[in-house]
């Protein structure tokens, strides 16, 4: 459940579905099946943020509301191959 935020307030965009590390070593962010593109039509000249679609789900915000994923970071739990489904 997301915190109730009085008026002026601002949240964290959240980014991580789990603790880093904790899912198959070797494996990272980017070659995760939940790596996906914040925006699917970023504005001319920008590039969309790469984002986790696992955390849209845990939260209920749409994607443009969450942090960027940077590639490097080791897979958390949530890992899943890209090619094998949601």
């Amino acid at each position: 459940m997301l915190p109730v935020l009085e008026e002026g307030e601002a949240m964290s965009r959240p980014t991580y579905a789990h603790v880093e590390g904790t899912g198959p070593a070797g494996e990272y962010c980017q070659s995760c099946a939940h790596w996906t593109r914040s925006a699917k039509n970023p504005a001319p000249f920008r590039r969309a943020a790469m984002v986790c679609a696992v955390v849209a789900r845990q939260t209920g915000l749409p994607l443009d509301r969450l942090g960027t994923v940077y590639s490097h970071r080791p897979a958390c739990r949530h890992w899943q191959r890209k090619g094998t489904g949601s």
